[in-house]
């Protein structure tokens, strides 16, 4: 029997006034997640826990069936394993996003102008941490490229405790109050003066209407171990296909194949290699293929609602439906599981924290009810998750013979 889970990052929202007191899932053309939700169980399930931090790495630990108060880690922890880096006992880790500040003599004065810089690609994020690795050759610190604006900064022989925030919850403040605080925040605070100071004339930035001119540290963690999932679900073979190297790495902490998703800034056709790398993998014999798309939220960051929309819709057709289409054709059992791993505002450019919607079919047991896949009709099911994690187990089960 085959599985697959779409999780679909931050695609949850609330009603807003551009889209008349609706939600982009409500005006989305959906077809094959309605479809989910129509033939299946429809409901809602709480991926972060209340009064927690809202964290993507809390929520998709969940949704894989691990408890994130006991496995848990900063991010920079998991995203350094998704790019191959391997932490000591004494390295502390920390997400390097590429930002652009505006200019101001005095760095608690500088705003937050763009709190990831999209535009720029992974080779020219690499040229700028070159710069910066010469100017700090004399501490015990390495810098490595991520995906696009994304790297991570590791202090070797440093312990962790500090505090720091994410560059999307600064985005249009002054940074002054936002800098990191407690352990390594000198250091950390060092870093992003001295880039401020140093990047807007690199040549990287030369034609820029915004320069990527700033090195925003966070999401500290230390080494983390996670038990083989596997071992948790009698899984033998799961693929976890993303284009985060979050997700990737919590994949490969989890004794899960991590693939690479299909690259959105060449548009459809990115969506379409993320539907392809899912049915080369069943096709490869993975009874579990997970696949992780952050796009939804990162149009809500950017306050994009109709973005949000269209990737939402992308979605659904280039991934969703040619997956489904794919099993239905094996003439196997097999169960789908839709959900959004967060929820994410439009409005206010930020999470938010909101119950999210899902739909779990089985191809062995059907209902037939009248309803689409939205927060909206998810809630009126009164089908709650208040732990996230039963989701995947229940995904899982095998029919009746």
């Amino acid at each position: 029997m085959r599985h697959v889970v779409f999780v679909f990052g931050g695609m949850s929202d609330k009603g807003m006034g551009k889209l008349e007191g609706k939600t982009p899932l409500e005006v989305a053309l959906h077809r094959n997640m309605d479809k989910l939700a129509r033939y299946g169980i429809l409901g809602t399930a709480e991926t972060v826990r209340q009064k927690r931090e809202i964290r993507r790495a809390d929520a998709v630990l969940s949704l894989l069936g691990y408890d994130p108060e006991r496995y848990g880690a900063g991010r920079a922890a998991f995203e350094a394993e998704g790019v191959g880096v391997r932490l000591r006992e004494d390295d502390a880790a920390y997400c390097c996003s590429m930002v652009s500040l505006s200019e101001s003599g005095k760095i608690d004065d500088a705003v937050m102008l763009d709190p990831g810089c999209a535009d720029i690609s992974a080779e020219e994020t690499g040229k700028l941490l070159i710069a910066a690795e010469n100017a700090f050759s004399g501490e015990k610190i390495d810098f490595y490229a991520g995906r696009g604006h994304r790297a991570l900064l590791i202090l070797h022989g440093a312990e962790a405790g500090g505090v720091q925030t994410p560059p999307f919850k600064v985005s249009g403040k002054k940074i002054g109050d936002f800098m990191p605080q407690g352990r390594n925040s000198e250091l950390l605070s060092k870093i992003t003066e001295w880039s401020l100071r140093e990047l807007g004339d690199h040549f990287v930035n030369r034609g820029r209407r915004t320069p990527v001119n700033g090195f925003w540290l966070w999401g500290e963690g230390k080494k983390v171990l996670l038990p083989p999932f596997g071992g948790f679900f009698r899984v033998k073979n799961a693929v976890v296909i993303s284009d985060s190297d979050l997700v990737s790495g919590i994949a490969k902490a989890a004794g899960a194949d991590a693939l690479r998703a299909g690259d959105l800034s060449e548009g459809i056709s990115g969506y379409k290699k993320s539907a392809e790398s899912a049915i080369k993998a069943f096709s490869d014999g993975a009874d579990l293929v997970v696949i992780h798309l952050e796009e939804p939220e990162e149009r809500s960051l950017r306050g994009d609602v109709l973005g949000k929309v269209f990737s939402i819709e992308q979605a659904d057709d280039k991934i969703a439906g040619p997956v489904l289409r794919f099993l239905e054709t094996t003439g196997e059992k097999f169960s789908a599981l839709c959900v959004s791993d967060l929820s994410s505002s439009c409005e206010l450019r930020d999470r938010i924290s909101s119950p999210v919607p899902f739909a779990l079919y089985r191809s062995f047991e059907h209902v037939n009810e009248e309803r689409s896949f939205n927060e909206t009709d998810a809630g009126k099911t009164g089908v709650f998750f208040k732990d996230a994690q039963k989701l995947m187990p229940e995904l899982l089960k095998s029919p009746v013979k």
